[in-house]
């Protein structure tokens, strides 16, 4: 009985060991990047006339999705008339006409 006392303290203080490891490969990744984080500018970078610099360009015009319908994949890959006659069956019909048949569905 006392051997296996004796070898359950063993694999407790083998834990506490491995805790005690874990912790400090913990504190010394938080004292690096700690460091890291110290040479990230504490303020974001003015223009020459002190203006913020603006990251994210505004746009022109607003942009919708509305005209998004009208992008033809396959024909921006040079498949031509392709994508009108996967979508209808038809070759022959007219962009807006293929787009209606699609939109109609099956």
């Amino acid at each position: 009985m006392q051997e296996h006392a004796t070898l359950i303290d063993g694999r407790g203080q083998a834990l506490v060991d491995e805790s005690s490891a874990l912790e400090q490969t913990l504190h010394a990744i938080q004292l690096e990047f700690a460091a890291a984080m110290g040479g990230v500018p504490g303020h974001a970078p003015r223009a020459q006339g002190g203006e913020p610099i603006v990251v994210q360009r505004q746009p022109e015009e607003a942009h919708g999705y509305e005209d998004r319908y009208h992008f033809d994949l396959l024909g921006s890959l040079g498949a031509g008339g392709t994508s009108r006659l996967i979508l209808t069956g038809s070759a022959g019909e007219t962009e807006g006409a293929a787009y209606e048949t699609y939109a109609r569905g099956p």
